[in-house]
């Protein structure tokens, strides 16, 4: 919408951020920020629980195999590739002895090489409580480090959906990682999103492959 267009947190990509929003404000954003830099910048978009996946091995070329398309070996292969990283806190709802340590590491280690925005669900806010919770983090998080922005409520259906003539996005904040789906009307082209991969990354240097449909 307009008034997310109009938010300070726009213009700040060479940031690191913490933004509580509701959960179609963030999608709102995230979609906003990614449809305008996805010629310009790697972005991408994931979850506290895949973290701890990636920090207890289960994504690991030797557990996915060697032909799987995509495999991280530790967090650091994990975070460091995008110019801007977006985490969804909160997201890990199963009680899990490791994730709070991994979710701080993940970060520790992002912000030596790049920006980090932090995303807290307002639904669900991040803060003592969380599974992914430690007095490390949230001390990380309220340090210099970090820029802290409150986006009020703008936007707040259950889903967030945004066209134009020619193409459809469509950003669901309900699943477990952001969904993206692009469909050209015009020549019929459908963007296929990668296989064996819950992730969900987008912006420069990452190269789609297109089905084509006869008629």
């Amino acid at each position: 919408t307009i008034e997310h267009k109009k938010l300070s947190v726009m213009n700040k990509l060479n940031n690191n951020l913490f933004i509580k929003a509701w959960p179609n404000d963030i999608a709102a954003i995230l979609h906003y920020v990614i449809y305008k830099n996805f010629d310009k910048m790697f972005l991408k978009v994931i979850t506290d629980t895949e973290i701890l996946n990636v920090y207890v091995g289960s994504t690991s070329r030797k557990q996915r195999g060697d032909d799987a398309a995509i495999y991280y070996n530790n967090l650091n292969e994990f975070v460091d590739p995008p110019n801007l990283l977006m985490i969804k806190l909160g997201m890990h709802n199963c009680k899990n002895s490791a994730i709070a340590g991994a979710v701080h590491l993940a970060i520790k280690t992002r912000i030596l090489s790049g920006y980090v925005w932090l995303l807290s669900d307002k639904s669900e806010p991040f803060g003592p409580g969380s599974r992914s919770y430690s007095e490390p983090l949230w001390n990380l998080i309220n340090s210099s480090e970090f820029e802290h922005i409150d986006i009020p409520s703008i936007d707040r259906p259950d889903s967030f959906t945004a066209t134009n003539p020619t193409r459809h996005v469509e950003l669901k904040t309900s699943d477990t990682e952001m969904q993206k789906k692009i469909t050209d009307e015009n020549d019929g082209l459908e963007d296929e999103k990668p296989k064996n991969s819950s992730l969900d990354m987008f912006g420069a240097g990452v190269k789609k492959k297109k089905k084509y449909h006869n008629d």
